[in-house]
């Protein structure tokens, strides 16, 4: 990692601000910049940094901005769009040629929980397959369902209240690019999610096996309610059974969610193709669990590669 960036000798860092507030077009996300950036510089004015020409910024300045009294109040929005405002500064320089090194793509600050919240915690692929694993080799009649549903949790980003809603008619298998649709997610009449050729294969295999030709897809196969359809309560209790059965701390199916989107980025899809994949309005929502970023070939969900042997 570069320890430093150095700004041409002939512009201050006031001026250097001021032009790449111009680069930005639209007028609330320029204002919201200028506030962020007018507070960095006050700070490093305050704390004796040179603003002069020749003013040489580092990453450490950064970070010692958020690390300071004054942000230790705000809320974790706000701290993130500062995070976004600094971090647009940074590529802003590097790309407009006023700096050497690009160190937008080290730049990970306070703002990003080090600790995450257990909804958004994450395991590991060897985890994420001994789960699939261990649900297929159980001895119960719902191994087949269980497996299928992990499996589908960790390469659809889909919450637990849109799997309880899915039904076979929402799913096509049969095309050249099977896809499902998740009804009614969040405000939206429906979302298409690309299926990965391996969950293909395991969704045909769950549908045969159960003879689901029609209705619910994910449905209890308990004596009270056989052939009804899982509840999202259904659901997060067979995504923690299954885990304590793995010996894996306590998870539910944001757990899975997040670990599916991690996977992706990890084997090569670009950070921006797997904030479109969750859905993410903000690209530091998709920073909170994956921390790199590659250049995007096909769909997120092309590099989810869980496939384990035939049952």
């Amino acid at each position: 990692m570069p320890a430093q960036t150095t700004l041409q000798e002939n512009i201050s860092t006031y001026e250097l601000v001021d032009l790449c507030l111009e680069s930005v077009t639209v007028e609330e996300t320029k204002r919201a910049y200028q506030s962020d950036l007018k507070q960095f510089l006050e700070f490093l004015r305050a704390s004796g940094a040179d603003l002069k020409p020749a003013h040489t910024l580092t990453i450490s300045h950064i970070q010692s901005f958020f690390d300071s009294q004054q942000m230790s109040h705000l809320k974790q929005s706000t701290l993130n769009r500062r995070l976004a405002s600094l971090r647009y500064f940074l590529k802003w320089c590097f790309t407009t040629g006023f700096v050497e090194d690009d160190q937008s793509k080290f730049f990970i600050t306070k703002p990003i929980s080090q600790k995450l919240p257990e909804s958004r915690l994450l395991i590991s692929e060897e985890d994420s397959k001994l789960l699939i694993e261990v649900a297929r080799s159980s001895t119960g009649t719902d191994n087949v369902r269980n497996s299928t549903l992990i499996e589908f949790m960790l390469s659809v980003p889909v919450r637990r209240s849109s799997l309880s809603k899915m039904n076979y008619e929402d799913l096509d298998l049969a095309c050249d690019r099977p896809f499902v649709r998740i009804p009614k997610s969040r405000g939206a009449t429906s979302i298409f999610y690309r299926l990965p050729v391996g969950l293909v294969t395991r969704l045909k295999f769950h549908t045969e096996h159960y003879g689901i030709a029609s209705g619910p897809l994910w449905r209890s196969i308990s004596r009270r309610n056989e052939g009804g359809r899982l509840t999202p309560t259904s659901i997060y209790r067979i995504v923690r059974a299954t885990a304590l059965a793995a010996g894996l701390p306590e998870i539910g199916a944001h757990t899975l969610r997040h670990t599916g989107c991690t996977l992706a980025i990890e084997a090569g899809a670009s950070i921006q193709q797997v904030q479109s994949h969750a859905r993410h309005k903000q690209i530091e929502t998709t920073m909170v669990y994956v921390h790199q970023r590659d250049r995007l070939r096909d769909s997120a969900a092309d590099y989810i590669n869980l496939d384990l042997k035939k049952d």
